[in-house]
């Protein structure tokens, strides 16, 4: 097992800064595709904390990748990959939140109910910060605030996502932008370093000095074997319903509608035998890959629980499948665990 590209990009980094290169940088943008190995990153920059006899901060955006973070941390084949001995400890607001290991792993909710904590621990210690998944970040809002601290005193700032833009078209804290890009959060007509069409603000760090960027695509991803090919299915269909206000409203095309209403529409769709027919089509390609791959999974997002259970019962019925229900209730607790 060797290291992926990115990951050699960002060891490379680390090792020159060691040796006292690269004093100019201190921020690194690490923008990754999902799945293709995010989590090696941290190991990777504990090398620069051990340098700085420092500690590492990693904030994620949920407890459950709190967890798995600090268990892959020490998993003994990225530490032979990776070479290093460290412990993460999850701390959720806890002074002294290392414990004799060479560093944390946080939430940002966590963060954002207690910055006071997180700044006096940074004015303690020399600390290296990791903010992963840091689109969950929007310029401006109270993370934002508890965060910016943080970042003003880390040695050096590393920025992972796998996705440099927001679904609401705002930007994300921190991040560097294109200095000619719209400032309002509308769409602009500039394209990205990956020379993808971008709605809305650029990312940009060519030109400055204390950033460095890394990047590691879908297609190298693929090739490497990291993650499977996505395969997507491109479906349109007409559509009436009534809004809010009571009106009657159709299309002949959602790809025709504005974000609001193709949402309305879409809703309508999957509350209709239409539904039936796009679980037909993804059933049949499900049973085509399982004639190749046995342990391949079918998973449907339903609208409701209502329309969950309704998908079952048509899958079972129709395709003689058995199908398991994971329901969770308004406050994101299991209520019906997937079998």
């Amino acid at each position: 097992m060797e290291l992926r590209r990115f990951q050699s990009d960002l060891n490379a980094i680390i090792e020159r800064k060691i040796q006292g290169g690269l004093q100019q940088v201190d921020s690194i943008l690490a923008h990754i595709v999902p799945g293709g190995g995010k989590s090696l990153l941290p190991p990777i920059i504990s090398k620069y904390v051990h340098h700085l006899n420092g500690k590492l901060c990693w904030i994620v955006p949920r407890v459950k990748l709190m967890q798995q973070g600090a268990k892959d941390f020490q998993k003994p084949w990225a530490r032979r990959l990776v070479g290093h001995s460290g412990e993460m400890r999850e701390a959720t607001n806890e002074p002294n939140p290392t414990r004799g290991k060479i560093g944390f792993i946080t939430t940002y909710q966590a963060l954002g109910r207690a910055p006071e904590l997180h700044r006096e621990e940074f004015d303690r210690h020399d600390y290296v910060l990791f903010c992963d998944e840091i689109h969950h970040v929007s310029k401006g809002s109270k993370w934002h605030r508890a965060l910016a601290p943080l970042v003003q005193k880390a040695e050096l700032k590393v920025f992972g996502t796998g996705s440099i833009e927001r679904g609401d078209r705002e930007p994300i804290a921190f991040l560097p932008y294109a200095k000619d890009a719209p400032r309002d959060g509308h769409p602009g007509n500039r394209r990205s370093e990956s020379g993808q069409q971008k709605g809305g603000y650029v990312v940009d760090a060519s030109g400055r000095r204390n950033w460095r960027s890394i990047r590691y695509r879908r297609s190298e991803a693929i090739s490497d074997g990291a993650i499977l090919p996505l395969n997507f299915r491109i479906l349109d269909g007409t559509a009436e319903w009534i809004d809010e206000d009571g009106k009657q409203r159709q299309t002949g095309s959602l790809a025709n509608l504005n974000q609001e209403d193709a949402r309305a529409a879409l809703d309508t769709f999957l509350r209709t035998q239409a539904a039936h027919e796009i679980l037909d089509s993804a059933i049949a390609d499900w049973e085509k890959t399982r004639k190749s791959y046995r342990p391949a999974r079918l998973l449907v997002a339903a609208p409701d629980r209502q329309h969950a259970r309704k998908y079952r019962e048509y899958i079972s019925g129709e395709h003689g499948h058995d199908v398991g229900l994971a329901i969770v209730d308004d406050r994101g607790q299991n209520q019906e665990a997937l079998t």
